[in-house]
């Protein structure tokens, strides 16, 4: 469960893992505006929906459908588009009439605990399900629409930007693969993402995580998706420590030769405690057994 990704932080994620996707303005809407906000709440999210569009129409059209909708279900029906050549459309930004009422609490909870076997609780609800004991999806899940029928096998190219799409935003939440569900496992009504295996895919996910976005090796330490703000401001200010503990050796110096030299010992000890926690919380951020000062 996680706060939802800024649409600059989604792009960010997107470059870091190699998704190609085109940023889409109609009518003077743009899509990191384009949502149903103003009729649901959107957040805290829980995991992504892997959708289908039930078709093999020309990817321009399920695109146009997914951003206007239908005559009974307006858009955006989704945060992305998969086309057939790989390519990602950015449709929706916030909540998108993509999931509907499903699970449920059992799904919701197996899901945002990642505490599944090969599959989630078979769901039991669907669109139309009272709430609760049904959940409203929409506000729970980003969604995303592979262009295809599902009942043959999907591009080579789509199912592979699926795997590193999922793996970016898993990425940038801190999750496992196991917050990747197919809409068949949010309503009992579904059937997509076709006769694609969510286990497969699921393991596909985390051997892309696991892996990284560069083939294992370690992202740039001030890259903001893995390294947020926060933290990367905690090891600045850890590294200030150990930098000033370097003083400090001099400055023990200059005590110990001035005549009141007990009394500045005291504030010399102190200062070396709070540095030392400085030097240790660096430490633990690194995984380092950093040996204390004496």
């Amino acid at each position: 469960m996680a706060t939802p990704l800024s649409a600059a932080a989604q792009l960010r994620a997107f470059k870091r893992w190699d998704v190609d996707y085109h940023e889409h303005t109609i009518d003077g809407v743009s899509w990191k505006s384009h949502n149903r906000n103003k009729v649901g709440s959107w957040g805290p999210v829980h995991g992504i929906l892997w959708h289908h569009t039930a078709d093999d129409a020309p990817d321009d059209l399920d695109f146009a459908v997914c951003w206007r909708g239908r005559s009974d279900l307006p858009g955006p029906l989704c945060q992305w588009g998969l086309r057939d050549d790989g390519t990602v459309d950015m449709i929706g930004n916030g909540r998108c009439n993509h999931a509907g009422a499903g699970g449920g609490q059992a799904v919701l909870d197996a899901v945002t605990n990642e505490s599944y076997g090969d599959y989630p609780p078979a769901p039991q609800y669907h669109q139309g399900s009272p709430l609760p004991p049904a959940v409203d999806g929409n506000h729970a899940f980003y969604g995303f629409e592979t262009y295809y029928s599902g009942g043959h096998k999907m591009t080579d190219a789509a199912y592979a930007t699926g795997i590193r799409m999922c793996a970016a935003i898993c990425e940038a939440h801190g999750w496992s693969a196991k917050s990747v569900i197919g809409h068949k496992e949010w309503s009992d009504w579904k059937i997509d993402p076709g006769n694609l295996d969510m286990a497969k895919a699921r393991a596909d996910i985390q051997a892309a995580l696991d892996a990284g976005p560069n083939g294992g090796d370690p992202p740039p330490k001030d890259d903001p998706v893995k390294y947020p703000l926060i933290q990367r401001a905690q090891e600045q200010r850890a590294a200030a420590n150990t930098a000033l503990l370097a003083q400090v050796a001099s400055l023990e110096v200059a005590v110990r030769a001035h005549p009141r030299w007990t009394y500045g010992a005291g504030l010399l000890a102190a200062t070396k405690v709070e540095l030392t926690r400085g030097r240790l919380a660096w430490a633990q951020l690194h995984g380092i057994n950093h040996p204390k000062e004496k």
